[in-house]
């Protein structure tokens, strides 16, 4: 791929990378020292951990600027096919694009997510290729990922609204829904665990059953 390309690509990313780095070496060290707060009781091992983690941070930088390259290749191989507008999946898939590379995805992204974002791009581009297979599977299959989507961003506006906190594990659901579509939709990128339809659709009435 022509590296200019590249690099026009990675410009829609270029105002929030260096303070997602940041943040996300923060957010290591911060989960490191907090885990060194509960496990270790002496103010010596709890410094020590804390040198760990700083020790660390160089290496993360580097994964984030791998990860990110990764998907500006990916956005941009996504992006030359709906440029072109005529595919039927080009509203739904730009929409889902924009939904998952928003303004703060560097900041807000979890850290064991970023290797995943090349592949969820890829798994859009793949649906695109097999749509025309059988565009009425894809079409069920959106339609039953939309509610399942929609009944999570509900939860989530509602929360905001009241501002009440986000679980983690009502953020955590939206990867999943993201690897659902990777499942659905690209099954041969796989996923790192087990997701389908069924699984997610008991996992959230759990979910709303504790509240």
């Amino acid at each position: 791929m022509n590296p200019k390309v590249i690099f026009q690509t990675a410009k829609r990313f270029a105002p929030t990378i260096l303070t997602g780095m940041a943040v996300a070496g923060v957010g290591l060290t911060g989960w490191l020292t907090h885990k060194a707060a509960r496990k270790f009781d002496s103010e010596k091992s709890f410094k020590e951990q804390i040198k760990k983690a700083r020790s660390r941070l160089p290496a993360v930088k580097v994964a984030i600027n791998e990860h990110l390259l990764a998907t500006a290749i990916a956005y941009n191989e996504l992006q030359s096919q709906l440029s072109r507008g005529k595919h039927p999946l080009c509203s739904v898939l730009r929409q889902q694009c924009d939904d998952l590379l928003h303004d703060q995805f560097i900041v807000q992204t979890p850290y064991a997510q970023w290797a995943r974002m090349p592949i969820y791009l890829k798994a859009m581009t793949v649906r695109m290729d097999k749509y025309g297979n059988n565009p009425a599977r894809d079409r069920a299959r959106e339609t039953d990922i939309q509610t399942l989507y929609q009944q999570w961003q509900n939860k989530i506006n509602e929360l905001q609204k009241n501002n009440q906190p986000i679980s983690g594990s009502l953020k955590d659901f939206y990867w999943k829904i993201q690897e659902l579509r990777v499942s659905l939709f690209a099954q041969e990128l796989k996923t790192p665990y087990p997701v389908s339809l069924k699984r997610l659709g008991k996992e959230w009435e759990e979910m709303s059953r504790i509240g």
